[in-house]
């Protein structure tokens, strides 16, 4: 909820901005891990979340198209 636009500004949008997923899914899953070794749910340690999260983090690469005939 803290990532709402509303919570800066109360005429903004409840969602944040489509080009902003990848920065705000990163933000929540550093959250959801942290919140996982905080109920002994993860063997993680408090140190090495976030780049657990970065090395699990899919990255789009799109091969070049080129159309035939």
């Amino acid at each position: 909820a803290g990532l709402s636009p509303v919570e800066r500004d109360r005429k903004a949008s409840l969602l944040p901005p489509v080009r902003d997923s990848r920065k705000l899914s990163r933000v929540i899953a550093v959250a959801v891990a942290r919140q996982a070794i905080k109920e002994g749910l993860s063997d993680l340690k408090e140190s090495e979340v976030e780049a657990a999260v970065d090395a699990n983090v899919w990255e789009p690469v799109y091969r070049r198209y080129e159309r035939e005939g």
